[in-house]
């Protein structure tokens, strides 16, 4: 398997609520570790860059009685670092399917308003930020695997993102369930049961792809730079490409 074009990482819900011990749904499963202690430092020290989808889950929402991912708390802050984002702005839903937003979301100072889909707002973010569908090899990772993660893989799926020869890619190791999130089994059954809507990947598997899609890319500069430049027409203060 190699990627025939750039890769595009999307982080989901990657806040503290989860991967802090002091967060209120702290997920004690593997992934946590790894996507502190591992994957945020090899972004960090390649450069590597991520998109982002965060939660904010104050009332009112349609399902639930509590508020969780208060902007201005702990648990609303994300683990990943600032110079690790890409293209700035966060999409921020209010439940965990992506198009689900409202009026306020992730503000801190607003009275957030009833949660209701925005598919149209949803699809220009992903535009900006990972581009349409077939330009992107897309690299999900995130929590959690049986619920937000799950949801985000459908929404990109059934927007053209998943098609055969540029299937979506779930980063194995970076995502696990809420359920029973240190029973390998259970993450077995669920890595089966969304292989309709995107593969999962191994982190060693990734690094090997993602030095060829570095290699590609120092090729490409390069042979753009030894391209011959055409020389300028020169005519008084203008400057004119030949044609």
């Amino acid at each position: 398997m190699i990627f025939e074009m750039s890769i595009a990482f999307l982080a989901v819900d990657c806040q503290k609520a989860w991967l802090d011990p002091k967060g209120e749904n702290f997920n004690p499963g593997d992934a946590v570790p790894f996507i502190k202690d591992t994957l945020l430092p090899f972004f960090e020290k390649y450069g590597f860059k991520t998109s982002e989808i965060i939660s904010d889950y104050r009332m009112p929402r349609r399902r639930g009685d509590a508020s969780s991912c208060v902007p201005g708390t702990l648990n609303f802050e994300s683990v990943i670092p600032r110079g690790c984002i890409g293209k700035p702005g966060r999409w921020v839903k209010r439940s965990h399917g992506p198009t689900w937003t409202s009026i306020g979301a992730g503000d801190k100072d607003a009275v957030p308003g009833l949660p209701y889909e925005d598919p149209e707002t949803f699809n220009k973010w992903l535009l900006d930020h990972i581009g349409p569908p077939g330009k992107s090899q897309i690299v999900l990772f995130g929590l959690t695997m049986d619920v937000c993660v799950q949801a985000v893989l459908q929404a990109l799926y059934w927007r053209g993102y998943g098609n055969e020869g540029n299937r979506i890619q779930v980063l194995y190791p970076a995502t696990c369930p809420m359920r029973n999130p240190k029973d390998e089994g259970y993450k077995e059954f669920l890595k089966e049961h969304l292989s309709t809507f995107g593969d999962f990947i191994s982190f060693e598997k990734l690094k090997e792809l993602l030095i060829l899609d570095k290699l590609k890319e120092g090729s490409e500069r390069r042979a753009i730079t030894a391209a011959p430049q055409r020389p300028a027409i020169t005519t008084g203060i203008h400057v004119k490409e030949r044609e």
